[in-house]
């Protein structure tokens, strides 16, 4: 038996009682107790990333749990290790390990920014502050990281990363087939990639600008008494590990502007121009159509049409500026 049905059947001898409550997301289950959550990803392989086999799978456990750890290091509080002794699980070393899961605390999931934004709690401040809080948490991983940071770097042209990110987007937005028409994915990212050769910013821009991105999409957002945490925000696939610090900043934005307002996401936009020169209109545009295409995708996988013809709605409105 698979750790992760272990857990779901709460046959964990190490766990005294069962899990109080279990929330699937596209890669992973969340199993909540009185003060922790228990996060073990299936055993399945994706385009993104491999999370059956032995190997790569260790490997992604551990840079998920660094990434977050150094994002949000009151949340992500251990990676175990786990061994089958017999019919059971038991702990283990990250040496002798079979599998993983990783242990967080337990926090008010009403907080995140999507539910925030949907209820209307979300103030321009706390806009402010989560802008200011990402560009400080991904400069200080940049500082800290320098060296991995180069290697993805000086893996590829920009050109070589750009066709590949579009022809990632494609991917992961068939994900949502037939939800999402694969006819109407292919006529956005047509619109996309036209967009990236003959908008001028993309052109001149080299992977030197690039630095570490967080997937950081409202749901992965928190605000906490004030206080900006982040989860889940290393990005599955190791080639989206980097991007234009614009993009990762738009990916909030959108998020605003979709359920909330444009006018509030303005907020987000006027921060990052106080500590970076904001790009040309036509790069905004650019990057919230990705965003909204990724999100459209990822709520279409949750059973959130709603959301997803929000987010879709809203691409059709960012077409129309572009020429």
């Amino acid at each position: 038996m698979k750790l992760i049905e272990s857990f779901s059947k709460g046959n964990i001898p190490d766990f005294s009682s069962p899990p109080q409550k279990t929330i699937e997301t596209y890669i992973s289950k969340l199993f909540f107790s009185k003060d922790t959550v228990v996060k073990i990803y299936k055993n399945q392989k994706h385009f993104f990333a491999d999370l059956k086999t032995p190997t790569p799978r260790r490997n992604f456990f551990e840079e998920d749990f660094h990434w977050n750890n150094k994002m949000s290091p009151s949340i992500y509080l251990q990676l175990q290790g786990m061994k089958q002794v017999g019919s059971a699980w038991r702990k283990s070393s990250h040496a002798s390990a079979e599998d993983f899961y990783i242990k967080m605390k337990r926090i008010d999931d009403t907080k995140n920014l999507t539910k925030l934004l949907l209820s209307n709690k979300a103030t321009a401040q706390h806009l402010k502050n989560m802008t200011t809080a990402m560009i400080t948490k991904i400069s200080e991983l940049a500082t800290e990281q320098k060296t991995l940071l180069n290697k993805h770097r000086n893996k590829q042209l920009w050109s070589k990363f750009q066709n590949q990110d579009i022809a990632d987007n494609k991917s992961w937005a068939y994900s949502a087939s037939p939800n999402l028409p694969k006819a109407r994915t292919n006529a956005i990212v047509a619109k996309l990639a036209q967009a990236y050769q003959h908008i001028p910013y993309f052109q001149k821009i080299n992977m030197s600008d690039t630095t570490f991105a967080i997937d950081s999409q409202s749901d992965n957002i928190l605000i906490l008494n004030n206080k900006i945490e982040f989860l889940d925000i290393m990005p599955p696939k190791k080639s989206w590990h980097i991007q234009d610090l614009f993009f990762t900043v738009s990916r909030p934005a959108t998020d605003v502007s979709v359920l909330s307002s444009p006018a509030k996401a303005k907020n987000i936009y006027q921060t990052y121009a106080q500590s970076l020169p904001l790009p040309p209109p036509e790069v905004q545009t650019v990057y919230e159509i990705k965003s909204a295409l990724i999100k459209t995708a990822y709520m279409y996988t949750l059973n959130k049409p709603k959301l997803a013809k929000k987010y879709l709605a809203y691409i059709d409105k960012l077409l129309l500026k572009l020429p």
